[in-house]
């Protein structure tokens, strides 16, 4: 129950408000590694999505620089805006976006606006998922990372995460068996660990891939998780890079 609080205080300290507070290593960058030990996983499904955050270069744009910013990041990814952007907002939070979804991917842009009490800030969010091809997602990172580097983004913050299942309720020793297969294909090491049925849980480090955070000290740029969906009778298996969790 301690080791449970760890990991969840663990993850509240690396999210925080907008996404991951993210350390560049530039001379490692081989994320194409872990395409390659996922298919070790021997899932019979699969997905994979992309998630790319970053502040406006000033910090605030008006309504105009918002929307141009969008339409200019859906071009350079080859998504067509042919529908008006959806409006949310709150006390604390006003959002734009445009959203599409087919048969082999989902995408989301959005501009969102964090009000705060000493500091309002604008970023552009892009969020891709792509079903079965998984192969593509880096060639979308890849250009999604010159589009914003163009505009004048910095300091862009990305998550990838690969999603598989297999048929039925893995045992412990399997969930292992596949978690020590993955580190040991990517040469990493274990920073903090679940392994428990419930709330199965590996954080851990590769000097393979540049992006990484820190907590208590350690780097961790992996994150393994395993978890039974009853209803389908299936065990998910995630791998995120540098880790899953929330904006």
């Amino acid at each position: 129950m301690k080791k449970n609080r760890l990991l969840l205080l663990i993850v509240a300290a690396i999210w925080l408000a907008v996404g991951i507070q993210v350390i560049m290593n530039r001379l490692t960058d081989r994320e194409g590694d872990i395409l390659e030990a996922f298919s070790l996983t021997n899932t019979d499904t699969m997905e994979s999505s992309l998630i790319m955050l970053a502040e406006y270069p000033d910090g605030f744009a008006d309504r105009s620089e918002r929307e141009e910013a969008l339409f200019t990041l859906a071009e350079g990814i080859g998504l067509n805006i042919d529908g008006p952007f959806y409006e949310e907002a709150s006390d604390s939070r006003l959002e734009i976006g445009f959203e599409k979804s087919g048969r082999y991917a989902a995408t989301k842009l959005s501009s969102v606006r964090l009000i705060g009490e000493n500091k309002t800030s604008d970023y552009v969010l892009l969020r891709l998922t792509i079903y079965e091809d998984t192969d593509r997602i880096l060639k979308y990172k890849e250009l999604a990372e010159k589009l914003y580097e163009q505009n004048g983004f910095e300091e862009v913050q990305t998550r990838m995460t690969l999603t598989g299942s297999r048929e039925g309720n893995l045992s412990l020793e399997e969930r292992n068996r596949i978690t020590d297969r993955l580190l040991e294909a990517l040469s990493g090491s274990a920073a903090f660990e679940n392994r428990k049925e419930e709330a199965y849980t590996v954080y851990a480090y590769t000097a393979r891939i540049r992006e990484y955070v820190l907590s208590a000290g350690k780097k961790i740029n992996i994150q393994i998780g395993m978890e039974y969906d009853p209803d389908e009778e299936r065990t998910r298996i995630i791998v995120a890079t540098p880790i899953r969790g929330g904006s």
